[in-house]
This record gives structure tokens, C-alpha cells and sequence, in this order.
């Protein structure tokens, strides 16, 4: 990813957020009978891709060196942005 001021990387992040925010009323749309849990249970993992997207233009957006990936507590192999 190449650097983006924070401006751009809000414009970047608002553009995340809505497209989320579409991803959810699509979802809603073709599940109009969905109970609250379901709607909730997608919402979740919308937040959680939305969080990692978010993260990834957070931390490489920036110019501020190198950040090394954290391990994977369970393997123990450098974890990457998707």
C-alpha cells in the first residue's frame, strides 16, 4: 500500500465503512425474515473485516517505519494484513 496522508486515510476508512455499511443492507435485504441474533451474528463479522481493513490502512498508510507483524499465538508464525 502506498503512504497516504491522514487525511486520505480517513477518506479511506469512511469509504470502508460504507461499503460495510451497503455489504449489510444487501444482506438484510436478500434475509428479510433474518432474527435479530442472525442480523447481529453478520454484523459481527462485517465489524471484524471492517477492523482488519482498517488496520491494514492505519498502520501501512502510514510513514512511519517499518512495524513488524505480531506472531500468531498458536503457531507462532509472523501473521499477515489480508
Amino acid at each position: 500500500m502506498k503512504r497516504l496522508s491522514r487525511a486520505q486515510r480517513r477518506e479511506r476508512f469512511l469509504q470502508l465503512a460504507a461499503d460495510t455499511f451497503e455489504e449489510l443492507e444487501a444482506w438484510y435485504d436478500a434475509h428479510p425474515e433474518a432474527s435479530f441474533g442472525e442480523i447481529e451474528a453478520e454484523a459481527r463479522q462485517k465489524r471484524r473485516e471492517l477492523m482488519g481493513q482498517a488496520l491494514a490502512v492505519l498502520i501501512n498508510g502510514r510513514d512511519s517505519g517499518l512495524v513488524e507483524a505480531p506472531c500468531c499465538s498458536q503457531c507462532g508464525s509472523r501473521m499477515h494484513f489480508h
